[in-house]
């Protein structure tokens, strides 16, 4: 699968998705299906992303660099997959992700 820039969202399968005040123990649950995902900082902040509770605070995580889109795809992930993610900027950031199904 490979999902280019212009792509447009199905609105009964993907979703555009805001989470705001990204500061610790910030949680998002994929939603099922899920074949890829975008996620950036609206504020051009770092963030930091893990798959399991407590990775960020013992520093087994991904960086995603503030001035980039990071994209994931294609990916398989379980029903239910949560992402762990804090942002440098403490609980004043907003996380945008965009989610496709397979």
């Amino acid at each position: 699968m490979t999902i280019e820039l212009g792509q447009l969202l199905n609105p009964d399968t993907d979703s555009f998705t805001v989470v705001g005040s990204a500061g610790p123990d910030t949680e998002y649950t994929l939603p099922n299906g899920v074949g890829a995902f975008w996620i950036q900082s609206r504020t051009g902040t770092d963030i930091r992303m893990a798959f399991k509770s407590g990775r960020i605070a013992s520093g087994d995580y991904v960086t995603i660099a503030g001035s980039i889109l990071q994209s994931f795809q294609p990916i398989r992930v379980a029903s239910g997959a949560v992402l762990y993610l804090r942002s440098s900027a403490g609980g004043t950031d907003v996380l945008e992700i965009v989610t496709w199904q397979r």
